[in-house]
């Protein structure tokens, strides 16, 4: 578990955002509060996951910048499904 927490320190000097990413007392990668292993398991690998937590901040902060500088704005958000 402990070079996975050392390699973790490492590497978030290189991913854009590691929020919401922490070591379980399992040793497993979990992001927002959630066990990545079973996932992995269960619908394989790479695989791509949000959290509605911080992808609803993340809507709010955008909004919130869009309506200080254009305040009659309408944000509308779109995603795109990897295929």
């Amino acid at each position: 578990m402990e070079w996975l927490e050392r390699r973790m320190k490492i590497e978030s000097k290189r991913w854009k955002n590691t929020r919401g990413l922490s070591i379980g007392s399992n040793g497993h990668l979990h992001f927002s509060g959630t066990d990545l292993v079973p996932l992995a398991k269960k619908f394989g690998t790479p695989l791509y996951v949000l959290s509605e937590d911080l992808f609803r901040e993340s809507c709010r902060q955008r909004r919130a910048a869009f309506d200080k500088l254009y305040p009659d704005s309408l944000v509308i958000f779109a995603t795109k499904r990897c295929a």
